[in-house]
């Protein structure tokens, strides 16, 4: 959890014969890595309103702490939690490499356009076009935070820093800190890291997944 209230959740499924469990079991027969995205929204009801209204299917649960929403074979749930003024505490979202957000969010798609009409229809506002990491990318802001959609069949770059050479779907994350040096002295240098100037790439291969730490 960071001090902006974004957050990384890891899982590992304990029962396959439960849904969920068995959604997960599913994935890692695959591959390790991201899976969902999930947004954090204001209002579930009118959430649910703008689905309804353009006849997206989707399936919505509850409980003391939040509500859920997921739209059908979309890889992205919103969420709307119950408490509107709760905060995380700040010994929780204090960490030692001065980490204080999930800055970005990264996407590898098998069509761009394809993926870029469905997250607009889902009521996204497409901010740029440009080129990161040598591969085309389609930007949206979600809040705070940034939503990259890479060209998978022009990643070439990403797919050989990875195992999986098909890779889909979550394949990195940009970690906003307060000093990158601190960071820096912090990890090990080995030859999956890239020190530049203003960021810190590392490539965990064996799980399809980099991260970027910038200041």
């Amino acid at each position: 959890k960071f001090q902006d209230g974004t957050y990384l959740e890891f899982i590992e499924p304990m029962d396959s014969s439960h849904s969920i469990g068995k959604y997960y079991t599913s994935f890692l027969r695959v591959r390790q890595g991201g899976t969902s995205l999930a947004i954090h929204i204001k209002d579930a009801d009118l959430t649910k309103k703008m689905l309804t209204e353009k006849n997206i299917p989707f399936s919505a649960h509850s409980n003391k702490v939040w509500q859920t929403i997921e739209p059908q074979n979309s890889e992205l749930f919103f969420i709307e939690y119950a408490d509107k003024n709760w905060k995380e505490s700040p010994t929780n979202t204090t960490h030692p490499n001065t980490a204080t957000s999930l800055k970005s969010t990264y996407f590898l798609c098998d069509n761009i356009y394809e993926e870029k009409k469905k997250y607009k229809y889902f009521g996204f506002t497409e901010t740029e076009k440009g080129k990161y990491l040598e591969t085309p990318y389609i930007l949206f802001k979600v809040g705070q935070s940034n939503l990259y959609l890479f060209d998978g069949n022009n990643s070439s770059k990403i797919h050989n820093s990875l195992n999986s050479k098909k890779l889909q779907g979550i394949c990195g994350f940009e970690i906003k800190v307060n000093s990158l040096q601190t960071f820096n002295k912090q990890i090990k240098q080995n030859d999956n890291i890239k020190y530049e100037n203003n960021k810190t790439t590392i490539y965990f291969r064996e799980y399809n997944i980099f991260m970027i730490f910038t200041e």
